[in-house]
Order: structure tokens, then C-alpha cells, then sequence
């Protein structure tokens, strides 16, 4: 045969998967050049082989997921779309929506009022020495 004058004695052997359908082919890598050629009756390494049964079947399982992941994704963004539950609320209600607003909006106001009583408490003659350590600490330490 032809073929033997390719096949050396470093080669691997493997039964691999032609195509799609799973037709069943014996490949023999190259090996190196300076290695010297099999010999009639000489046996070869092989390795395992990837069989494409496991693949599918990781696919399969795969692809049963990702319907899950959808038929729930579907049913997150039906809850949404109708006001249901917290998020749908938040985002279609309206009136929540305002509701937040005005919420932010007050603790803004409650922010800018405390920073006004905290300038007036720093001023106070009372309070003033407790805040000039403390700056004086601060200071200090920087």
C-alpha cells in the first residue's frame, strides 16, 4: 500500500465522526518527519475519541435551559408589561413614579435644611470650641 510510506511510528491514531450524521472514520495524525516509518504489524498510540453522542447530548440539555431561561423571561416581562409586582409597578404606575420623584425631592430639601442647622450649630457659642478641636484634629492627623 501506498499510504504506509506517510505513517510513522510517532503517529496517533483516533476514531472520529465524519460530518453531522456521525459516520465513523480511523484518523492518523501526521507524526514528525524525523521519526521513522511504522512497520508492518507495529502498533500506534491512540487517544480517546470525541464522541459526538456526548455532544449532542450537553446540546440537548443546553438547549432545554435556554427554553426555560425564555418561557421565565417571558413571563417576568408579561408582569412588567401589566403592572405586576414591584418592578412593573415602579416602571408603568405613574403615580409611583411621582410618588419617587417627590420623595427625592424632599430629601433634598431635608439635606440642604440640615446643612443650614449644622453652619448655624458650627457657629453657635456653645458648640464653636467642640468643632474648632475637632478641625484642629483633623488637621493634625492629615
Amino acid at each position: 500500500m501506498e499510504v504506509w510510506r506517510y505513517i510513522r511510528s510517532n503517529c496517533v491514531v483516533t476514531i472520529g465522526s465524519e460530518g453531522i450524521l456521525g459516520d465513523k472514520q480511523m484518523k492518523i495524525s501526521q507524526g514528525s518527519s524525523d521519526a521513522p516509518l511504522a512497520k508492518e504489524g507495529q502498533l500506534l498510540e491512540s487517544s480517546e475519541p470525541i464522541e459526538t453522542d456526548i455532544i449532542k447530548s450537553n446540546l440537548k440539555v443546553t438547549a432545554e435551559n435556554v427554553e426555560i431561561i425564555s418561557i421565565q423571561l417571558a413571563e417576568i416581562m408579561v408582569k412588567i408589561n401589566t403592572c405586576k409586582g414591584t418592578l412593573g409597578r415602579l416602571l408603568q404606575d405613574e403615580t409611583i413614579a411621582e410618588n419617587l420623584n417627590q420623595t427625592i425631592m424632599n430629601l433634598k430639601r431635608s439635606s440642604k435644611g440640615l446643612d443650614e442647622n449644622m453652619t448655624a450649630v458650627k457657629h453657635n457659642f456653645l458648640f464653636r470650641s467642640y468643632f474648632k478641636r475637632r478641625a484642629k484634629a483633623t488637621k493634625e492627623k492629615q
